[in-house]
């Protein structure tokens, strides 16, 4: 089974016509509000096990958000280790 983590939106500065993140709701953003929840809460995620598949994604490029992409290829990275 995969885990889907999503990238906190980011504007784009490319702003083209067909990007499904044009005019779409925002959610709440737990990265920003609270960065260590939020990496507590996929450290668990990821080390619970049931995952063997992780999908970074979202409604926009999660390489627009360095800093999440840093942390969350962090977390996962520690877990693969942990694992092997």
């Amino acid at each position: 089974m995969n885990l889907q983590v999503c990238v906190p939106y980011e504007p784009c500065p490319f702003k083209c016509a067909m990007c499904i993140a044009n005019g779409r709701k925002r959610f709440n953003d737990l990265y920003t509000s609270n960065r260590e929840q939020y990496l507590e809460a996929l450290r668990k995620a990821v080390e619970s096990g049931r995952y063997d598949t992780y999908v970074l994604t979202g409604d926009t490029a999660p390489t627009l958000n360095s800093h999440w992409m840093k942390d969350v290829l962090e977390v996962l990275q520690n877990e693969n280790t942990a694992l092997q």
